[in-house]
């Protein structure tokens, strides 16, 4: 599959004709397969896509996003296009059997998750404050969700069905059902959580929401020889979110989930970072709490540690936690968020 005249022509159709040294880096049987490759004037990044989720069109959408990023200043690959256009060749193009996209390899190396703080986040949260703004200002859209989204209905695990906070609910309700917890407080917890998604509900459609990277992972953010960001990779997961759905979620995941369950002003700082960018319409500043009410208690981290603990018959300990997700489902920020 990966001869030299089959790279060649790959290059050929996406425009390069120079001469190239290429390496697979990646070729596994559940991921897609990598190929970086070095002419004498670029390095690049081949991508053979083996998610069945992927499509045409979401390859199209993710080249032009990133476009729009770069020219406005925001540091992403540069996804390169065929001679008619396009960002992507499709599945079976010279007997691949995937779609394929090459990119420009980004400097820069891996940030690793013990050097996240509060200065970074301050950055991050800029970032993501930039993306959606180009996002809404150029209308950018995808024909679906993200892994963020809620409200989808959970048949299937494509991006915008997938609904992780509902199916994250569901497990740990169906494990807490035994004699040994305390079901007036497991009732207290699903009860509170129940209403407030209704509540979120009945306003989601309303929320403003657009095309976003979808992904603020740290193999996703590369840094340079200063540790300081350089640059934001990895449009794969790209798709159409509430952005202030995809604001908490990275939050959460970055401050609390990375850092630690205190480190709120961490959390705090990325909001604020964000908000400079991109303030808040009056019901996403009214929504942002109940986001943040919803999302925190039932993350996969959380709900899955309390299974565990029932698993191990740590019943005292479960209680605790269940205590500290209602504490959560009531999450009020001091002062003005």
């Amino acid at each position: 599959m990966f001869k030299s005249a089959t790279i060649q022509q790959l290059l050929q159709v996406f425009r390069i004709q120079e001469s190239f040294h290429y390496e697979v880096i990646r070729f596994s049987k559940d991921k897609d397969i990598l190929i970086s490759c070095s002419t004498p004037n670029l390095k690049l990044l081949i991508r053979f896509y083996k998610d069945p989720f992927t499509t045409l069109d979401g390859l199209q959408t993710q080249g032009e996003l990133c476009q729009a990023f770069i020219e406005n200043d925001i540091p992403v690959p540069r996804r390169l296009q065929t001679n008619d256009g396009r960002y992507y060749l499709p599945a079976h193009s010279f007997e691949i059997p995937f779609p394929i996209t090459i990119e420009e390899w980004m400097p820069g190396r891996e940030l690793r998750d013990e050097e996240i703080n509060k200065s970074l986040l301050h950055t991050l949260g800029l970032l993501l404050g930039k993306t959606h703004v180009i996002s809404e200002k150029h209308h950018i859209h995808f024909e679906h969700g993200t892994y963020w989204g809620m409200f989808g209905g959970n048949t299937s695990d494509k991006p915008g069905i997938y609904d992780d906070i509902e199916l994250e609910a569901n497990l740990l309700k169906e494990s807490l059902k035994t004699t040994e917890i305390n079901q007036v407080l497991v009732d207290k917890v699903f009860t509170l959580f129940y209403k407030k998604r209704e509540e979120l509900r009945k306003v989601w459609n309303d929320l403003p929401k657009g095309a976003v990277q979808g992904d603020l992972s740290p193999n996703n953010i590369l840094l340079n020889d200063n540790s300081t960001f350089e640059s934001l990779i990895d449009f794969n997961i790209a798709g159409d979110e509430v952005f202030i759905n995809h604001l908490v979620g990275e939050g959460i995941f970055l401050a609390y989930e990375l850092m630690g369950d205190d480190k709120e002003d961490c959390f705090q700082e990325f909001l604020s970072a964000y908000m400079k960018i991109r303030p808040l319409s009056t019901l996403e500043r009214k929504t942002l709490p109940l986001i943040i009410q919803i999302v925190r208690p039932f993350r996969f981290r959380r709900t899955q540690k309390i299974i565990q603990l029932i698993n191990e018959g740590q019943f005292t300990d479960v209680e605790k936690e269940l205590s500290i997700m209602l504490d959560l489902l009531q999450y009020k920020k001091e002062g003005d968020i």
